[in-house]
Order: structure tokens, then sequence, then C-alpha cells
């Protein structure tokens, strides 16, 4: 299985626009899983007054060195994202050198300028819940995933907080959800798009 199937397998690919784009999620893991060693990013131009970021950013492993540029400002942010603007531009930069790294050549969600990374992914053919004894089973990811995404949120409330509100909003409990819609409610919970009030 080449790398790119591996990222399509663990939910690590999304399609906007009529477009298959990477995560960044499954870009850390499989450089992991392809000798990573370092990931250096640096800021290198910064204008504060225009709110405006340049990262350069080095991958460096078993595969060689690699380096990616990742820029943010408001003319390639939404709005909401303005005040991130260093943190979107060492994100770009990262998601850019391990592009290179693991030899992908599909751009990555997060590098994409305005709202058109902020989308939700087009709906794929909806999947209807499995049942096993009476009561809907978990997403086959949420085993593997369970640890991280708990810990993820434990600063946000913990699961059982978030679970009440997606719940409160409609939607079924976290580990029904697919991995990636997990992983987007991580980074918008971080990026302060999304506020879940604790117990």
């Amino acid at each position: 299985m080449n790398i790119l199937e591996k990222l399509r397998q663990g939910n690590h690919t999304c399609r906007l626009q009529g477009k298959e784009f990477v995560l960044l999620s499954g870009l850390l893991t499989l450089a992991h899983d392809n000798g990573i060693e370092s990931i250096d990013a640096q800021l290198i131009e910064h204008d504060p007054g225009e709110k405006i970021a340049v990262f350069r950013c080095l991958a460096t492993g078993t595969r060689g060195s690699f380096t990616g540029h990742g820029d943010a400002s408001p003319a390639n942010l939404s709005r909401n994202m303005i005040p991130s603007y260093i943190r979107m531009a060492e994100t770009r930069s990262i998601a850019r050198s391990l592009r290179f790294y693991l030899g992908i050549g599909m751009c990555a969600r997060d590098e994409l300028p305005g709202n058109m990374g902020n989308q939700e992914p087009e709906p794929q053919q909806k999947k209807q819940p499995q049942i096993q004894n009476g009561a809907p089973s978990h997403d086959p990811s949420w085993k593997e995933d369970r640890k991280a995404f708990c810990a993820a949120v434990q600063e946000f409330g913990g699961y059982d907080a978030v679970a009440v509100w997606a719940e409160s909003n409609g939607w079924e409990r976290p580990s029904y959800w697919s991995q990636f819609k997990r992983t987007r409610l991580i980074e918008k919970l971080r990026a302060g798009e999304t506020q879940i009030v604790p117990f």
C-alpha cells in the first residue's frame, strides 16, 4: 500500500470543491512512520502591524531533509483566523515540508487560503450506523483514536463535556463520528472557533 492509499484509508484526506486534500494529522502520523527525526519551523518574516508572518520549516529524517515555506496574512486567512496568523503560517510551513518529505504532491487543507480551508468536507455516501446489542456501534477508528481524542479535549472540559455539547446540538457522541470529524473539532476548539462550557 502506498502513502496516499494509507492516508485515504486512515481518513486523513478530505474533498473540498471537488478536489482532494491531505490533512496535517495524516502527514504527522505518516512522517513518524517513515523515519522523521526533526521538524524545525523558524519565523523568517514578521510584520505585526500588517499581521503578516512567513515561516520556513525543515523536515529531516531517514528520507533526507526537505524545506517548506508557509505564509499567513489577512489576505489569505478567514476573518476569524487572522488573530492566529503566526500559528497558521507555522502550520502551513510544517504541512508543506512534510508533504515534500513524504513525496506527496497533493496540497494540504491547511495550506488553502481564506475560508476554503475551513469548509466542512463534502458529504460522502452516508453510512448507516451498525447496530450491536440494540445500540449503534462506535466508529471503527474510535478504538485507536480514543485515548488521543480524550487527551486533546481534556483542556476543553473533557470527553463528557464534549459529548453533552454534541448531543445538545443534535449530533451523536464523538465516539460515533469519523476520525476526520473528531480531528476537525479539536482544530476548531484550539483555534477558538468553537466553545464548549465545561461542567
